[in-house]
């Protein structure tokens, strides 16, 4: 069975446009963060609901091409990476995503504003490396 390319692109346009939402909020510090509750709450919705699309896609394209049986949701990334459909030096960062939705959507712990400041500066790149070689594979799977 060969993956889905509308649903796959229904996925990767919320990535994007959550994605796009997320930029405004690229320079935000711990102080900023904790200091306005209601734009940190749509933050870690915006970042919750990029990564369930891009783990969305990936449980998508693992089961349509029967790749394997993920373990866990950052296991998903594993698989991609080992089957060449997103770069083995990209899973990690992925899979590291995939482990903090956990925290964005039970709140383990309370809510680490650094590690959200961290994503914020650093991470909202690997959105569009995922759209990219997600965009690739859909090309290989014609």
């Amino acid at each position: 069975m060969v993956a889905d390319a509308d649903i796959i692109r229904e996925r990767l346009d919320k990535i994007r446009q959550h994605r796009l939402l997320l930029e405004k909020f690229s320079a935000w510090d711990v102080p900023k963060l904790a200091g306005d509750y209601e734009e940190q709450m749509k933050i870690l919705h915006l970042l919750q609901i990029a990564i369930e699309a891009s783990m969305d896609i990936a449980a998508h394209i693992i089961s349509a091409e029967q790749l394997g049986v993920p373990v866990d949701h950052a296991d998903l990334f594993r698989i991609l990476g080992s089957h060449k459909i997103i770069e083995e030096n990209f899973v990690s960062a992925f899979q590291d995503m995939a482990r903090f939705r956990n925290r964005l959507a039970h709140f383990y712990m309370g809510m680490d504003l650094e590690r959200v400041a961290f994503v914020l500066h650093n991470n909202l790149r690997d959105f569009d490396l995922f759209a990219e070689a997600i965009e690739k594979y859909l090309g290989r799977a014609r």
